[in-house]
């Protein structure tokens, strides 16, 4: 199922599946295109990796954030939402003592689960219009496959990559309500639109081609709406 969207005039998918509409699988593209298009007007970015070593360190791991993020108080917030997901990703213990946290879980259960996080506090949305999350994960050497940041893939010490050999590389992208649509916000006891978030994921792993693994995640629409004084939320998702 996909929704359009005519103000920007494309739509989001579940899923990047050969077998989705073609105009469905160019959503992720062109949502990238747009935000990359008003990167320094009205977009709100921040990006961290985080690394860890798959095995516990009691839910520990370690946190390197990227040079030239512009991120803000809410995109901030966003971050530690997923920071929240990530530790009890980890902490949690799996089916199998062989399983590794997040890279060998289910995507769309992360993806859902990831979901529950961000509805934790429905006001943390209020004057966002649009968030872009971009969640890649897998072992350190496919690190640049999909990082060109240099100060995150040239960290080079081989003992560091012995106790961190996993990462998880989180990107967010926000796009602010206008001050007329704020104006108009405030004006209501609900919001008459709810924040649309897109959620990529990516398993980057060594399987024959990491580049292809790296352009194709997994991409999941949601709409959450700010909880105001005298009205409840509705959750919404696309579902394949």
């Amino acid at each position: 199922m996909s929704s359009v969207v005519p103000s920007l005039g494309f739509t989001f998918s579940t899923n990047l599946s050969a077998s989705q509409p073609k105009e469905d699988r160019e959503s992720y593209a062109f949502f990238m295109k747009k935000m990359e298009a008003d990167y320094w007007k009205s977009v709100s970015t921040i990006r961290s990796t985080y690394f860890f070593d798959g095995i516990g360190r009691g839910g520990g791991f370690l946190a390197i954030p990227h040079l030239a993020s512009h991120g803000n108080a809410k995109t901030n917030v966003i971050c530690r939402l997923l920071e929240s997901w990530l530790t009890k990703k980890l902490v949690e213990p799996t089916i199998s003592e062989e399983s590794i946290p997040v890279l060998e879980d289910n995507i769309q259960s992360s993806v859902k689960s990831i979901e529950r996080h961000l509805r934790a506090d429905p006001r943390v949305w209020s004057g966002i219009s649009k968030a872009f999350i971009h969640i890649r994960c897998g072992h350190v050497f496919m690190l640049d496959s999909c990082c060109d940041d240099e100060t995150i893939v040239h960290l080079g010490a081989d003992e560091f990559y012995q106790d961190y050999p996993l990462f998880v590389d989180v990107e967010i992208k926000m796009h602010g309500e206008s001050t007329a649509q704020q104006q108009q916000t405030k004006t209501k006891v609900d919001r008459s639109e709810p924040t649309e978030v897109l959620i990529a994921f990516q398993n980057v792993v060594n399987r024959g081609n990491s580049h292809r693994e790296c352009s194709t995640p997994y991409v999941h629409r949601a709409l959450i709406r700010e909880v105001r004084e005298g009205a409840t939320a509705t959750p919404a998702s696309t579902a394949a």
